[in-house]
């Protein structure tokens, strides 16, 4: 097989100087990680203060009659009581290649997920307010955290703004 080597040299010293710049840029990215973290938790917040939908737009499950009359503020969206699943979410950095979106709270999965909730080892039932005693209680999947159609959009507009900076 035969094989052509190309070289290109840059001599224009604005070129040189803008290449470096990009360099520089493109290995510095806590700053626009950072941006996008703080993007995506309030976008996130905002879902959960509207009620839903999930991000790709599944509407959420309602809440059970009995979920509602034991809900604390009823004029809050479906995964808005205390505030505490809202007010705990947060970003963190994983290196320098990406962004996790999160709440330590202990429901913060199972909301996310679904999931059936069972009495603790060693214990026959769970205690349900205003019902008695059940053997489990089913949560739906009521997915929080990820990306809308607008979240991408706004993300990509960040990007692009963040590198027109650094050009």
């Amino acid at each position: 097989m035969g094989t052509v080597h190309l070289t290109l040299e840059i001599r224009d010293q604005v070129a040189l100087q803008g290449l470096a710049k990009l360099k520089a840029g493109l290995r510095a990215r806590a700053g626009l990680l950072n941006t996008l973290g703080e993007y995506l938790t309030e976008s996130t917040k905002q879902r959960i203060r509207d009620g839903g939908p999930a991000p790709d737009g599944t509407p959420w499950k309602p809440l059970q009659p009995l979920t509602l009359e034991l809900k604390k503020n009823k004029d809050h969206g479906i995964l808005w009581d205390s505030g505490m699943l809202k007010d705990t979410l947060t970003f963190e950095l994983e290196g320098e290649e990406a962004v996790a979106i999160g709440s330590m709270m202990v429901y913060a999965r199972i909301h996310q997920e679904g999931g059936i909730i069972k009495p603790r080892e060693g214990k026959r039932a769970l205690r349900v307010p205003k019902v008695g005693f059940r053997k489990s209680v089913t949560i739906p999947s009521r997915p929080y955290l990820g990306l809308s159609n607008n979240d991408h959009e706004c993300l990509e507009r960040k990007v692009v703004t963040w590198l027109k900076g650094i050009i």
